[in-house]
């Protein structure tokens, strides 16, 4: 009569089993939201070459000319040490010519240079974590709004005049100021002659589940993951580019940090 495994070590043997085929790996690991499983942009914010530009778009030809549009983007903040710049559009700095997007410690803000839109919301604090960011403007009426995850309006106000800039699009700091981003952004749509509706089209973004939306201007996914080119997925050819080899951005999968943290645990709850 052959020997029996005893219970226990049993046990203990299929626990370890279920561990392994459960436990994600770098390959096939995804995250509810945007384009997580394909890639991210990271920025060190340290030093001067830590943003992205568009090289063959601008401003003007993708959100002004007093159309309305939409900016929507994933970003994770490793750091809530100062204001931080998401997205400039234009030329800095004259009234409405620069259009920002930044966060500090305590507020998101949105600033079309010298008319801007601040308001307190607890998601600007978070530090390690995901948030979608959402910017509308309505042309007709003026009205510019923030979202924040596709299901809470942040704020909202009429501004006096549309935004006319006409300098490229950049990621990772202000143009003028500096205002680093430090940590990482993914999967950046830019919309013009259509706002995003907050229970339509950004409750489908927010699973994960973008449509096949019409107007879109630009699209990084931030999938590329070699050299300097961040291509655009839109079909428009909005190429962006690093602007040095030197220590800046650096291509990132979003899911796991150097040492193997699953970012996927640091987005909010309701996203995942």
């Amino acid at each position: 009569m052959g020997r029996s495994i005893p219970a226990i070590a049993l046990l203990a043997y299929l626990v370890a089993a279920l561990l392994l085929v459960s436990l994600p790996s770098p390959a096939s690991a995804s995250c509810v939201g945007s384009s997580f499983s394909d890639g991210a942009i990271g920025f060190n914010g340290i030093n001067t070459n830590s943003f992205v530009r568009t090289i063959n778009s601008t401003a003007s030809n993708v959100i002004a000319n007093g159309v309305s549009f939409s900016i929507n983007i994933w970003a994770r903040r490793d750091s809530a040490a100062s204001t931080m710049t998401i997205l400039g559009a234009g030329t800095c700095c004259t009234n409405r010519n620069y259009l920002t997007l930044s966060l500090t410690s305590t507020q998101v803000s949105v600033d079309f240079q010298g008319a801007a839109l601040t308001v307190a919301t607890p998601e600007s604090s978070d530090v390690n974590v995901w948030h979608m960011w959402t910017v509308t403007y309505v042309s007709s009426s003026k009205l510019r709004s923030i979202y924040v995850d596709g299901y809470t309006l942040v704020g909202s106000d009429t501004v006096a005049n549309s935004f006319i800039g006409s300098g490229p699009i950049e990621l990772g700091r202000h143009s003028s100021s500096g205002q680093y981003w430090v940590g990482f952004m993914d999967d950046l749509r830019i919309y013009a002659g259509r706002v995003l509706t907050l229970y339509g089209d950004l409750a489908s973004g927010s699973i994960g589940v973008w449509p096949n939306l019409s107007n879109l201007r630009i699209w990084y996914g931030f999938n590329t993951q070699t050299g300097p080119y961040i291509y655009d997925q839109s079909g428009n050819n909005q190429t962006a580019v690093f602007p040095s080899n030197t220590t800046g951005p650096y291509w990132a999968d979003p899911r796991y940090q150097p040492g193997g943290s699953n970012l996927c645990l640091t987005m909010p709850k309701k996203l995942q």
